[in-house]
């Protein structure tokens, strides 16, 4: 016979109802061992290997299109493309905020207000070096 306590603290015999016990739960850890050499190789070539390719590849395009502006005019830096475009953004930098938040609206977005602020800042640096009489 079982003892089963009620909630008003009365026990009855419990004869045709059985009471379940409930195991404790257990949860066995796993064994630790200390890498090897070839797992740990495995690793850094796979994840080495991932970067160069979804970062090279990014960075070798850019290259490309950064060389073609700087000599595609007349073979002269100074009088190329890509001096008449201006300061282009660091393309590491670019590819990073990228990865970072993983959308090209605000990729763009970020290199837009970017060069906003840095055209902003410049137009207010001149003014004021134009009203202290500096530069010509």
């Amino acid at each position: 016979m079982l003892v089963k306590p009620l909630p008003e603290g009365i026990r009855l015999i419990a004869l045709f109802e059985p009471v379940q016990i409930i195991p404790a739960f257990i949860k066995e850890m796993p064994l630790h061992h200390i890498p090897n050499a070839r797992t740990i190789s495995l690793y850094v070539w796979h994840n080495t290997w991932a970067f160069v390719k979804k970062a090279g590849t990014i960075i070798l395009l850019a290259s490309a299109i950064v060389w073609l502006f700087a000599y595609l005019s007349d073979g002269d830096v100074q009088g190329s493309i890509l001096a008449r475009f201006g300061h282009w953004p660091c393309i590491a930098t670019v590819t990073a905020i990228k990865q970072e938040t993983g959308a090209w609206k605000w990729t763009i977005f970020n290199v837009n207000l970017l060069l906003v602020i840095s055209f902003v800042a410049a137009v207010i640096i001149y003014h004021l070096a134009r009203m202290l009489g500096w530069g010509g």
